[in-house]
Parts: C-alpha cells; sequence; structure tokens
C-alpha cells in the first residue's frame, strides 16, 4: 500500500470531522444556554409597567391576599378606586295640580361615595349648565359636560339636564342624601327638586356622573 496515499486519506478524514465536531459543540453550547434561559427566572424589573392587561391573567386565580387590606375594604363596602368616574341617570315626572308643588326625584347611587356628598362647604354636588337651576346650582367650571358626555371633577357629582317641560321652571335644587339636611344617604344617593310655576305634567331628563377623589 501506498503510505502517502493513506496519510492523505486520513488527512481529509481529519478535516471532514472538524465541522461536525464544531456543530456538536455548538449544539451543545446552545442547548445548555437555552435550558439555563428557559429556566432563569422573569422578575417585575422586566416587565414594562402597564404591560400587563387583565386579559393576561388567569381567571379566578387571583385571591384577596393578592390585594391590599385597603383596597379590600374599599370593594367590600362598593367604594370606587381613585380617578374612577360612573355614569348614571333619571327622571323626574309628574302632575302639578297647583303652581305651588315642589316635585322631587331621587337617584339612589350603585356605589359608595369615598366622602359623603355635601350641599354646604366645601360642596360638593352641582348642575351643569341648565335653564332650570336656581342661582348657585350650576357650577359649569367643575361639571363642565353635558347630558350627552358628562363628567365631573374628582370628588364631585354632576347632573346634566337632557330635557324638562316648561313648568319644570327655573328654581330648581339638588342635594346629597334623602333630605335638604345633611343625613346617612349622603354618600349613597342624591335628589333633586323643581318648583312648578304652572300646573299640569312636569318631566325633567337628566344624566348624571361622579369622579372618585
Amino acid at each position: 500500500m501506498d503510505h502517502h496515499d493513506t496519510d492523505t486519506t486520513s488527512s481529509r478524514r481529519r478535516r471532514a470531522s472538524a465541522p461536525v465536531l464544531i456543530a456538536l459543540v455548538l449544539g451543545l453550547i446552545l442547548a445548555t444556554s437555552g435550558g439555563a434561559v428557559a429556566g432563569k427566572q422573569i422578575t417585575g424589573k422586566q416587565i414594562k409597567n402597564n404591560s400587563v392587561t387583565g386579559k393576561d391573567i388567569k381567571n379566578k386565580s387571583l385571591g384577596l391576599h393578592d390585594l391590599k387590606l385597603l383596597d379590600v375594604d374599599k370593594l367590600a363596602d362598593g367604594i370606587l378606586p381613585s380617578g374612577k368616574t360612573v355614569i348614571g341617570g333619571g327622571i323626574l315626572s309628574g302632575n302639578a295640580p297647583s303652581d305651588t308643588l315642589y316635585a322631587r326625584s331621587y337617584s339612589p347611587l350603585p356605589f359608595k361615595t369615598t366622602v359623603p356628598l355635601s350641599y354646604n362647604n366645601p360642596r360638593s354636588i352641582y348642575y351643569g349648565q341648565t335653564s332650570i337651576a336656581a342661582p348657585g346650582e350650576s357650577n359649569t367650571s367643575r361639571c363642565s359636560g353635558s347630558d350627552t358626555n358628562p363628567t365631573a371633577s374628582p370628588g364631585t357629582l354632576c347632573v346634566y339636564i337632557s330635557g324638562s317641560t316648561t313648568n319644570a321652571g327655573n328654581q330648581s335644587f339638588i342635594f346629597p342624601g334623602a333630605n335638604a339636611s345633611p343625613d346617612a344617604a349622603d354618600s349613597t344617593g342624591f335628589y333633586l327638586g323643581v318648583n312648578t310655576p304652572t300646573t299640569g305634567e312636569v318631566l325633567v331628563r337628566y344624566t348624571w356622573a361622579y369622579t372618585a377623589p
């Protein structure tokens, strides 16, 4: 046998085996590093703020132990989180047999305000722009919305008239709770009242908005 040919063949085999060996080593390195990355724990520092939404969390996977005790108490009491706005509406309807009728409409709230609503200083319940409100009952800076887009500044309940009959007059008032004076319902409802200047049907439609402070 020609020794030259044998040496040449061995050299070719070594050269052919080198890429295979390199590929095997790289494969082992990648497999090892991949396992390390997969097993590495992701912390809050690696998650961008406000990037995880409710749909990314498994339903019914959170418990009361995942919430602050103060937040749990607020939820149990039906208190809104700060900055949350709730919108609703109501109707005052009736028939005025005389022009001295004072008609009222009570609206319960589907939540409990953080601080009881107040008619006195600091007042926190107003009409928006309307022609039926008595002097001092409207505040267009804190209630700058409309009946189709009701808004309220933080800590304020705003009422917007969406329609009214002529005998609703221009002396309408709005109070927290179920009484003109403070009562236990000041955090759970309000009412509006109109002095009818003429007899007949009285109808007032309104929307309201409340923003938690």
